[in-house]
């Protein structure tokens, strides 16, 4: 037998009201859950033609995204066929670079594939898109707090957003 809810047949008081925050940024997501030890995530997506830069970050926040407590920002540039990642982090509005490398290899034709593992929780791995490693960051924050997920530069669309958790 179909049971149809109707607004009369829902007992509020039994409820939970669900207080997410309103993103009204397009390259900005919720995590859909907090992060931790063991989780892993990709991102692969489209970039523009003759690319200059594209930017992940996991940020912190509650009912909205904290600017000043950033747990890991990844840049990618793109110069003269090279690839340039700076990894850097902002605590309590304090931004500092972490790491940087050269070659990464995130880019094949116009695809760009970066794989996150949180390896404990104040942790991470990366991988370039065909799974090479990339290095280990520490981070000044735990992995636990980032909440959101923005994108920026030259991508175009995000094809792939997987999460492993553990």
């Amino acid at each position: 037998m179909r049971q149809v809810l109707v607004n009369q047949d829902i007992n509020t008081a039994d409820s939970v009201a669900l207080n997410l925050p309103v993103i009204t940024d397009k390259n900005m997501f919720l995590l859909p859950k907090a992060l931790s030890g063991g989780d892993s995530f990709t991102i692969q997506g489209l970039i523009q033609d003759n690319p200059k830069m594209v930017t992940i970050s996991l940020i912190g926040g509650i009912q909205a995204p904290d600017y000043g407590n950033i747990i890991c920002k990844v840049d990618v540039e793109f110069s003269n066929g090279e690839e340039n990642m700076t990894i850097s982090q902002v605590t309590n509005g304090i931004s500092e670079i972490v790491q940087q490398y050269s070659g990464t290899e995130v880019l094949n034709g116009s695809d760009v594939k970066i794989q996150f593992r949180a390896r404990k929780d104040d942790m991470l791995h990366l991988y370039s898109s065909f799974s090479s490693f990339i290095g280990e960051i520490p981070l000044n924050l735990n992995i636990n707090n980032a909440k959101y997920m923005s994108f920026g530069g030259d991508l175009k669309k995000i094809t792939e957003l997987k999460f492993e958790f553990v």
